[in-house]
């Protein structure tokens, strides 16, 4: 039994019954904890559930706990026509372009738009995780059965 050691996680590769074990251990503690599923397709679904939990947990604190938005006095200003005029005239159309998607984009990292903004990035890196997993899954049990590989 081979003990491959890499940042608090340490992977046993035992040969005789081809199985790989994630282990993980508090250093303070001295606890180990063994993922002791041995159906990679469950192990997706649990690591996949882990990160929706951790993602929408940390959205509910952040939306929670969020304040209300800073008072912008140039915020009127940058609203109105004359602003628009101005920037257009000096800078073109891609200029007030610019400055609608700078403020959009800026509004999504302040107070409850935060909370939403983490809960869709959580959404996006938990099927994409799920996708990869699950499809580099099928690629594998195609290849023990001694299919040839498919490509899209």
């Amino acid at each position: 039994m081979n003990v491959l050691k890499i940042c608090g996680v340490a992977e046993l590769h035992d040969s005789s019954l081809q199985i790989d074990k994630p282990m993980y251990w508090c250093h303070k503690r001295g606890m180990k904890f063994f993922l002791r599923t041995k159906d990679p397709l469950r192990r997706c679904h649990i690591v996949t559930a882990a990160i929706m939990l951790v993602g929408f947990g940390s959205a509910a604190a952040i939306y929670l706990t969020a304040g209300e938005a800073t008072y912008n006095p140039f915020a009127e200003f940058e609203k109105s026509k004359k602003f628009a005029y101005e920037l257009e005239r000096m800078g073109g159309k891609a200029a007030l372009a610019a400055n609608y998607f700078n403020n959009w984009f800026a509004g999504l990292w302040q107070g409850e738009t935060l909370a939403y903004t983490v809960a869709v990035i959580t959404i996006v890196i938990a099927a994409g995780y799920y996708f990869i997993a699950t499809g580099l899954e099928a690629e594998v049990r195609r290849e023990n059965r001694g299919e040839p590989p498919r490509f899209l």
